[in-house]
C-alpha cells in the first residue's frame, strides 16, 4: 500500500537516453484487483492538464486586443501600455488579456459617443460665432453715423478684447523678487519722510484706508529694474474667441524724480492695475502687457482697443498772463500702436511731445474744464478724460505712463473704452472634446520548465491505492541501459524507486544519484481495466517489456 508523502523530490537526468523513473512505472504492485467504481477523487488524482486553454488561445486574445487598440486609437482614445508581465499561468494571461480588451472596447464606445457629442457642439459653436461676427460687423458699419457726436469714437472701430474693468476679482497679483514688498508702517514712514504736498491725503485716504489695503499690496519699484507681475486663472477675459488664461505686466521705473525708487500698489484685479505714490514728483513707468492662452502661449491681440482713461490735468492761475496754465498732468507716451480720440474728450495725442494727455485743465470749470472733475471721473462722462489705444499689427503692447506734479496716479489698464456704444464682438466659449484614457497590460507566456534536469515530481502520493501503474512513453526507455531489473521486493507507499544507471555514468557522476518517491504524479491517465485475466495479461506484458529492455533496476530503499 502507498503512504501519503509530503515531501517534494526532483529527478535529475544522469545520461543521454536514461530517464528518471519512467520504467519503474511498469511495476504492478501486489497483483491486486481494483475496480473503477471503487476509486474516488480522494484516492486517485489524475495529473491536471489544461485541456481548455492553449498558447493559441493567448495568441488569439492578443490579436483581438491589437485590433481593439487600433480601433481605439482611431477613435481618439489615449491608450497607454503598462509593463509587460511574463507568466507561466496561461489562464491568467488569457483572462487578463481578454479583460483589458473589453476595457479598451468600452473606452472606444465612450470616445465615439464623445466624438458625436462634440461634432454637434462644434457645429452649434461655429454657427454662433458666425452670427456674432455678422452682428459685430453690422454694428461697426452703423457706428460711422455717430463719429461726430460727443462721447463716440472719432472713427468706427470695434472691440475684440474682453478685459473689462473690475471683471477679474478672483485672481491675485504674483510679484517677482525684483520689487521689494512694503508693509503698511514702512509705507507710511516713507510718505512722511518724502511727501512735499498732500501728505495727509496720501496717508489717511490712501495708505491707511482699510479697504484700499485689502485690494492689493505695496512694493518699491527700483529704477531701471523690470518687475514682473503675473495674474493667473482669469475667468472672464477673451480675445476674439480665444480664452485668455493669464495676463503678465512688466513694469520698469524710468524716471523717478524722488530718487531711485517709488512706492506703488499692485491691485489684485489686473483691470484695476496700479496706483503710484508719486509725491508730486515727475514719475514715469514703462509697461509691457502680454496675454496668454490656456497653454501659456502669447496671444496676438492686434487690433484690440485699450482704454487710456482718467488722465487728469490741473492748472493754476498765472497773474502775469491772467490765465490758468497747466501745472500738473497724467499721460501716456511711447505707445507702439495708434490712438483714436473720442469726440469731445479733453485728452488728445500731441505728436511733437509724443504724449497723449489733456493740454488744459479737466478738473475745474474755473480752470477752463468743460465739467467739474467729480462730474466726469468715474461716471458715464468718463470719456472726457480718456483716449483709445489700438494695438498694432505685431500684436504686442508697449507704452509708458506717468505724471507731473501729482501726489498719486491711479492707472487702470483694461478694455473698457469710455466712448459710447463701441461695438463689441460677443465671445462664445469653444466646446472641448472629452478624451477617454485607458491602459492595458501585455502578457507574455512562458511555459513551465519541463527539463528532466529539474522536475518536481509531487508533494503528495495516493491515499491507499491498491494498484498503481506508471505510464511511461517509448522515449522513457533507452537501449543503452544495461543494469538488471530487481523486482524481488514489494513496493509500498513511502518506498523509494532508485534509478541504477550504467556503470560508466556512475563513475563520471558529479552528484549522488537522485531518488524519487513513487507518487500520484505518474498515475496513468486512465485506470487499468478491472478483471484478473486482464490484469495478469498486463503484468506479463509489462514484465516482458522490462526484461527485454535490460535497462533499469529498481531496488527498494528502506525509509530513513
Amino acid at each position: 500500500m502507498f503512504k501519503k508523502s509530503k515531501e517534494t523530490f526532483y529527478i535529475r537526468k544522469l545520461s543521454i537516453g536514461v530517464v528518471s523513473v519512467a520504467v519503474a512505472g511498469l511495476l504492478v504492485i501486489n497483483n491486486a484487483q481494483v475496480n473503477a467504481d471503487e476509486t474516488t477523487t480522494d484516492t486517485v488524482e489524475q495529473v491536471a492538464t489544461d485541456t481548455e486553454l492553449t498558447e493559441s488561445d493567448l495568441l488569439q486574445a492578443q490579436a483581438n486586443q491589437d485590433q481593439a487598440i487600433t480601433e481605439a486609437q482611431a477613435a481618439g482614445v489615449e491608450v497607454t501600455t503598462e509593463d509587460t508581465v511574463t507568466t507561466s499561468d496561461l489562464s491568467e494571461a488569457v483572462t487578463n488579456t481578454v479583460a483589458d480588451t473589453e476595457a479598451i472596447q468600452d473606452a472606444t464606445a465612450q470616445q465615439e459617443q464623445n466624438n458625436a457629442d462634440y461634432a454637434v457642439a462644434i457645429e452649434n459653436y461655429n454657427q454662433e460665432v458666425a452670427d456674432n461676427q455678422a452682428a459685430y460687423e453690422a454694428a461697426v458699419a452703423d457706428y460711422e453715423a455717430k463719429t461726430t457726436e460727443d462721447g463716440y469714437l472719432s472713427e468706427a472701430a470695434g472691440q475684440s478684447l474682453i478685459f473689462e474693468s473690475g471683471s477679474e476679482p478672483n485672481t491675485v497679483a504674483e510679484v517677482d523678487n525684483n520689487a521689494t514688498a512694503v508693509e503698511q508702517a514702512t509705507a507710511l514712514a516713507w510718505v512722511e519722510a518724502n511727501a512735499v504736498e498732500d501728505k495727509d491725503i496720501i496717508t489717511n485716504d490712501i495708505i491707511s484706508n482699510p479697504n484700499y489695503i485689502s485690494s492689493g499690496s505695496y512694493y518699491f519699484l527700483q529704477q531701471g529694474i523690470p518687475t514682473v507681475v503675473t495674474y493667473n486663472n482669469l475667468e472672464n477675459t477673451y480675445f476674439n474667441t480665444t480664452k485668455v488664461a493669464s495676463v503678465v505686466y512688466t513694469y520698469t521705473l524710468e524716471s523717478p524724480e524722488s530718487g531711485d525708487q517709488v512706492l506703488v500698489k499692485f491691485f489684485n484685479d489686473p483691470t484695476n492695475t496700479i496706483d503710484v505714490i508719486s509725491l508730486n514728483q515727475t514719475t514715469q513707468i514703462g509697461m509691457d502687457v502680454q496675454f496668454l492662452d490656456e497653454n501659456s502661449e502669447a496671444i496676438d491681440v492686434s487690433g484690440a482697443l485699450l482704454s487710456f482713461a482718467s488722465l487728469n490735468s490741473g492748472a493754476v492761475y498765472d497773474a502775469e498772463s491772467e490765465s490758468y496754465v497747466l501745472n500738473s498732468d497724467e499721460y501716456v507716451t511711447n505707445f507702439d500702436g495708434d490712438y483714436i480720440t473720442i469726440n469731445g474728450s479733453s485728452v488728445s495725442y500731441n505728436a511733437s511731445e509724443n504724449r497723449a494727455y489733456a493740454a488744459t485743465s479737466n478738473e475745474s470749470l474755473e480752470q477752463g474744464s468743460r465739467f467739474e472733475q467729480n462730474e466726469w471721473d468715474g461716471t458715464e462722462l468718463s470719456w472726457y478724460g480718456a483716449i483709445i489705444g489700438v494695438v498694432g499689427d505685431d500684436g504686442e503692447i508697449h507704452f509708458s505712463f506717468g505724471s507731473n506734479n501729482r501726489s498719486t496716479q491711479w492707472f487702470a489698464f483694461n478694455s473698457s473704452v469710455k466712448a459710447y456704444s463701441v461695438p463689441v464682438l460677443e465671445t462664445v466659449e469653444e466646446p472641448t472634446l472629452q478624451v477617454v484614457s485607458v491602459s492595458y497590460t501585455p502578457y507574455q507566456y512562458q511555459a513551465p520548465t519541463s527539463s528532466l534536469d529539474d522536475i518536481i515530481v509531487s508533494e503528495e502520493s495516493l491515499d491507499d491505492p491498491e494498484t498503481t501503474v506508471l505510464n511511461p512513453t517509448t522515449d522513457d526507455i533507452s537501449a543503452d541501459v544495461d543494469d538488471e531489473i530487481n523486482t524481488d521486493d514489494e513496493v509500498t507507499a513511502g518506498d523509494t524507486a532508485v534509478i541504477v544507471p550504467r556503470q560508466e555514468a556512475i563513475d563520471n557522476a558529479l552528484a549522488p544519484i537522485d531518488s524519487v518517491t513513487v507518487s500520484d504524479a505518474y498515475i496513468a491517465d486512465t485506470l487499468p481495466k478491472t478483471g484478473t485475466e486482464k490484469q495478469s495479461l498486463l503484468a506479463i506484458l509489462l514484465g516482458t517489456l522490462l526484461a527485454m529492455s535490460g535497462l533499469i533496476g529498481i531496488r527498494k530503499k528502506a525509509d530513513k
